[in-house]
């Protein structure tokens, strides 16, 4: 790649910034460690910085290269609050701004960039008290015409791997949970789109082509499930249609191997709890593909999990790097009477418990008391962090997906354990 002079200065000129002395000290500063630095300090020479002085000082953060190195993408912080990203060509004095700019993607093809970008706090104070609507933007910027386009409320996106589609979500400005909103599937050589509603979560298969996976999530009663669409095929196909809950879709890097979280809709301490779903052999256009084979991790069928222990959504589902296993969190099953948690979101109770649980019950608020011990190194609000961390511990295991094989890798659960090979 090609060295940018720009480029160099830009990186040399942010530790200039933290290094050099400010303007405001005037010239003829001395340096400490001159013969004559003694007489030069006096007051009179130099003046206190003030809060007005600390606000106009900016940082250079966030930077990325396009991936066919002529676009370089960095943002501006400034102390006072806000920040711009700054969107600009190597090879020319071409700059693009984008108040409040974050999240820069390039298309594999370095032809297409997506950013999100808002109001800057000045702006955006404004818009609430006039009742108007603070909703952030995803910014499409065609690096070739210099065409931009702005979708207000567009969130999440990512570009498909042959750099032809950009798939992005809105969710909705009113009511729902937050996670569900409208996806679309852009055609960047015509301008095409397709929607999909009630879409909480997508991805793009990672083999050269053009295959979405996205989820659905129905608040009518009708069912949830998983679809696949050829975007360049324009063909649509489901794969799980059911009153469970699907979360954490993940794809294998090679092979077309689509897994994902299951959550059921049962009652009592059959309720709320996660098995894992896998698809095998996605990979290809819909349309030549041949039914999927299926595995399923669960207590009730398919492989078994080691006693007293079910899947547990605190830990991401991620493939091995050698990609021949699944790795899986583990965590202890909730006995009779516990409460089942799903990671501090739709918490759920348990039915049932003995009579001696409610009669032992305190009634009113418990007292808020608090015993720290000198020798103890870790203040008690580190140790209430601690103790959620550990909360949510979880037992790692591999997968093997080839012999349908669970194997745990540890003997303890911990939140700090991951697979290097």
């Amino acid at each position: 790649m090609p060295r940018h002079p720009f480029l160099t200065l830009l990186l040399l000129g942010g530790v200039a910034l933290a290094t050099s002395v400010p303007p405001a000290l005037g010239q003829g500063t001395p340096v400490y460690g001159s013969p004559d630095v003694a007489e030069r300090t006096d007051s009179a020479n130099l003046r206190t910085l003030t809060a007005e002085d600390y606000e106009r000082w900016e940082r250079l953060e966030n930077f990325s290269l396009s991936p066919d190195g002529r676009w370089l993408t960095y943002r501006v912080r400034r102390e006072s609050g806000g920040s711009t990203l700054h969107l600009r060509l190597l090879d020319s004095d071409s700059v693009i701004t984008a108040s409040q700019g974050s999240g820069t993607r390039f298309s594999e093809d370095g032809r297409w960039v997506a950013f999100s970008h808002g109001p800057s706090p000045g702006e955006r104070q404004r818009l609430e008290e006039a009742g108007e609507s603070t909703f952030r933007s995803l910014g499409l910027l065609d690096t070739e015409t210099g065409e931009r386009l702005d979708l207000e409320g567009a969130s999440t996106y990512r570009f498909s791997p042959n750099a032809r589609f950009l798939a992005y979500k809105f969710l909705r400005r009113s009511g729902g949970d937050g996670r569900t909103g409208t996806l679309v599937v852009r055609d960047l050589q015509d301008g095409s789109e397709m929607s999909f509603g009630n879409v909480t979560e997508f991805d793009w298969a990672p083999e050269d082509g053009a295959i979405l996976a996205f989820v659905t999530e129905s608040e009518s009663g009708a069912p949830n499930g998983i679809s696949l669409y050829d975007a360049g095929e324009g063909r649509l196909r489901s794969l799980a249609s059911s009153d469970r809950d699907y979360r954490g879709l993940s794809w294998r890097s090679e092979g077309g191997d689509l897994a994902v979280f299951e959550r059921s809709q049962g009652s009592g301490n059959d309720g709320g709890r996660y098995s894992v779903r896998v698809w095998r052999g996605l990979g290809g256009p819909l349309g030549d593909m041949t039914p999927p084979g299926e595995l399923h991790l669960w207590e009730d069928g398919g492989q078994g999990l080691p006693e007293g222990l079910e899947v547990s959504r605190e830990r991401s589902l991620r493939w091995s790097r050698s990609h021949d296993a699944l790795l899986v969190g583990l965590e202890p099953r909730p006995g009779q009477g516990e409460a089942k948690e799903d990671n501090g979101e739709n918490t759920e109770a348990e039915e049932g418990g003995s009579e001696e649980d409610v009669e032992d019950e305190p009634s009113g608020e418990p007292p808020d008391l608090e015993i720290w011990h000198s020798r103890d190194l870790r203040p008690i609000p580190q140790q209430r962090v601690d103790a959620r961390w550990e909360e949510n511990a979880t037992t790692l295991a591999a997968w093997h997906l080839d012999e349908d094989r669970l194997v745990p890798l540890v003997d303890e659960p911990s939140r700090e354990t991951n697979l290097m090979a």
